[in-house]
């Protein structure tokens, strides 16, 4: 566990302000222990950085609690390994070879990677990070991205990759091997990629890691039915490539996940640690080649799980920043039976996590216990239900035994969620539900007893609308329980017409909305997202 003393002094916070590096607290959580905060750990970090003002000093005595707890201590990393989290956590970068070298060699000499920080914070180069982690935003390394490099065990090519799955049902990957792709990798029906041993996303230093090594456009790995991915750390190169990326007048391609399963029967992504997606998404599942809008019913019937993986969106943007799709989803699910568990998504920059409904199906996939992350860039929405690839009737447009149930999301101080949860997508099409000619309009959405940290002032997450319906018929929406204000109004923030309108809005009076709603008011938000 995380180092009690720090804690003890976090959560006995002052009433002071003081800016909050909620993304370098993230990134402790992410680079060091490799998974997203948990709620008491996060708001002692954040209420002890509140207490004790952000300067470099505060940045240390953080990131120590993180390396030198029991938790960090018992992955028993390689000096290897130790020095790769340690550069990730500290300079959000890739290591350089000579730096690398120099303190793996300090940790063989009978050092410690605790006794090593000391001189990371001491150098210029974090020096010159502190005025960006301290004014409360995203922030990224000094200087030219990185490309990932060998630390010790390997690397392998894609056609070695590619001889591996075909001469086995069950690839192993070396640990620590670092696999270069120059074109899409594509995993036959039934087969299973994985690093050797038991290394989930957790030990992702130690698991077998798949890299974009080419500015060409593309999905990186694209997934066959019955196919499995396990135990692996993908990087879609986004900070390395994004400037090579071209628009297309079709809109499903700009969209180059990490992983994409197409669809089928027995699918499974499971134990990932997943970064810098070229464009769009992190994880999707989504038929490929691309069909049409709409297609046959049968197009997106499947099945797979998405359990304990870990997206990080550092690379990514919440804004327009010159590429055609800056933002990105941590899992966006298409298929019809999806059972999405215990991820973490950390800085999604588009929405955490969203289920698509599709005409002439019934989308059942569920979301239950994951962890949602607004840590230093802002998102379009935390969870939701997407009705806009809806365009028959709504009742041919089905969510029934769809559900969001258990999640649990927070966000830094200057981070803000538009529609924290969305039962439909009205904010993004205009919906018509007049059983005539219905579009954008679905049925039987539901959202229940999903979370945030509650009775602290410090974690309060910033939304245009907290809870929205609109675009959803005979929808459920129950015991959900959201610590929020209102973002400040502006030009971007379109939502909500005044600083005292109501945050929990249905459509009631347009026909958008209906079903078993907990307490909110009659509002309808057509089209309001955008920047």
């Amino acid at each position: 566990m995380i180092k009690k003393s720090l804690l003890l002094t976090a959560l006995a916070s002052a009433s002071c302000h003081a800016a909050l590096p909620s993304q370098f607290i993230a990134k402790q959580y992410t680079e060091a222990l490799g998974r997203a905060p948990e709620p008491s750990g996060w708001q002692g970090f954040t209420n002890y950085a509140v207490s004790q003002g952000c300067s470099a000093n505060t940045l240390k005595n953080i990131s120590l609690g993180f390396f030198d707890s029991a938790e960090y201590k018992a992955k028993g990393y390689t000096p290897e390994e130790a020095v790769l989290t340690a550069y990730r956590a500290v300079f959000s970068r890739e290591p350089d070879p000579s730096g690398f070298n120099f303190y793996v060699n300090y940790l063989k000499s009978g050092h410690t990677i605790v006794e090593a920080l000391p001189f990371m914070f001491s150098s210029q180069e974090f020096n010159d990070m502190v005025p960006a982690i301290c004014a409360g935003e995203a922030y990224g390394p000094i200087g030219a991205p990185k490309q990932a490099m060998d630390i010790g065990s390997g690397t392998w090519t894609q056609a070695q990759l590619e001889s591996c799955i075909a001469s086995n049902w069950v690839c192993n990957i070396p640990p620590r091997t670092v696999v270069y792709l120059n074109s899409t990798l594509t995993i036959p029906n039934g087969k299973t990629v994985q690093t050797q041993g038991s290394y989930d996303r957790t030990m992702y230093a130690r698991q077998a890691r798949i890299v974009r090594n080419s500015s060409a456009q593309g999905i990186l790995i694209v997934m066959q039915p019955a196919s499995v991915v396990r135990n692996i750390w993908v990087s879609g190169g986004r900070d390395l490539y994004k400037g090579a990326l071209v628009k297309s007048d079709k809109p499903q391609e700009n969209v180059f996940p990490n992983i994409n399963y197409v669809g089928g029967g027995g699918g499974a992504i499971l134990g990932v640690r997943s970064d810098a997606p070229l464009a769009a998404t992190h994880i999707a599942t989504f038929p490929v080649p691309t069909p049409s809008v709409p297609t046959s019913p049968t197009a997106f019937q499947g099945s797979i799980t998405i359990q304990n993986n870990l997206t990080t969106g550092y690379a990514q943007s919440h804004y327009f920043d010159g590429t055609p799709v800056a933002w990105a989803d941590g899992i966006s699910n298409h298929i019809t039976n999806a059972t999405i568990t215990g991820n973490d998504i950390v800085d999604p920059t588009d929405v955490g996590i969203v289920i698509f409904g599709h005409d002439g199906s019934t989308q059942a996939s569920t979301a239950s216990n994951n962890v949602i992350v607004h840590s230093g860039h802002s998102a379009y929405g935390s969870l939701g239900l997407d009705a806009t690839q809806c365009l028959g009737s709504a009742s041919a447009c089905r969510f029934s035994g769809t559900g969001y149930t258990n999640n649990t999301i927070f966000a830094g101080e200057k981070q803000h969620s538009d529609i924290v949860l969305f039962n439909g997508t009205g904010a993004w099409a205009p919906p018509s539900c007049n059983g005539v000619l219905d579009k954008y309009c679905a049925t039987g959405g539901q959202m229940s007893n999903n979370t945030s940290i509650l009775g602290d002032a410090n974690q309060v997450i910033q939304a245009q609308v907290s809870m929205a319906v609109d675009g959803m018929l005979s929808a459920v929406m129950s015991g959900n329980n959201l610590n929020v204000k209102p973002v400040p109004l502006g030009s971007t923030m379109r939502c909500r017409t005044s600083s005292t309108a109501p945050m929990v809005l249905y459509a009631l009076s347009k026909g958008h909305a209906s079903g078993s709603l907990q307490a909110g008011s009659d509002g309808d938000i057509d089209q309001c997202i955008g920047h």
